[in-house]
């Protein structure tokens, strides 16, 4: 299980494309993804890091997050499944869910 705020990268063995993420809450991230290159343009598969990456300088792209409440209601049954045994999903980072987990998006 990965913890809080945890910083990982994924490299497209198709393509080359690099994302990062940071997890928002303790859980499983999958070793595999499907490419995220924007765009959308490519078939590859994406390849954990493992977290073997710089966890303080690094920015991350992407945020590993835990659905609650109605959010939950609205996966599909292997999405739902996924989550129940420990799983995060995936979603674009934004700055409040970047400021959760310690990255300063704003101007002091």
């Amino acid at each position: 299980m990965e913890k809080r705020g945890a910083v990982n990268q994924y490299t497209c063995q198709t393509c080359g494309e690099v994302i990062t993420t940071v997890n928002l809450t303790d859980g499983v991230t999958p070793m595999f993804i499907r490419c995220r290159r924007l765009g959308g343009r490519c078939e590859g598969m994406m390849t954990s890091a493992v977290y073997r990456v710089s966890q303080d300088s690094l920015w991350p792209t992407h945020v590993w997050y835990r659905p609650l409440g109605e959010q939950l209601k609205r996966l599909t049954v292997g999405e739902r499944s996924h989550v129940e045994q420990g799983g995060l999903l995936m979603r674009a980072a934004d700055a409040v869910a970047l400021e959760s987990v310690g990255f300063r998006t704003r101007r002091a």
